[in-house]
């Protein structure tokens, strides 16, 4: 097979365009919809998710680790993980790293 129309995309990273960037670990029931609600938080507050990173469960929860971007949160970070926290199905959230 032959490519011929191919195109080679490059970005300069910026990191003034990041913004804040944290990561938290949380302990999640595994229930449906439970980790749907907090990636639906984490974007009502204006984060984008970079990554996220989930065990198997064990024992009816599972570990989940995300990592947004957070330079477009209005209501500050404690806010944000306090809002988090207080979603049903969430065991435990902890920030790891970020401001």
């Amino acid at each position: 097979m032959r490519f011929t129309n191919t195109a080679i995309l490059s970005f300069r990273y910026n990191p003034a365009e990041d913004g804040r960037i944290i990561t938290i670990t949380t302990v999640l029931l595994d229930e449906p919809g439970v980790l749907q609600a907090l990636i639906s938080g984490l974007s009502e507050h204006g984060a984008n998710i970079l990554t996220v990173n989930q065990n198997i469960p064990v024992n009816g929860a599972a570990a989940v680790q995300i990592s947004a971007r957070t330079g477009m949160i209005q209501a500050g970070l404690d806010n944000l993980i306090e809002d988090l926290r207080s979603i049903e199905g969430v065991v435990s959230l902890e920030q790891i790293l970020g401001e």
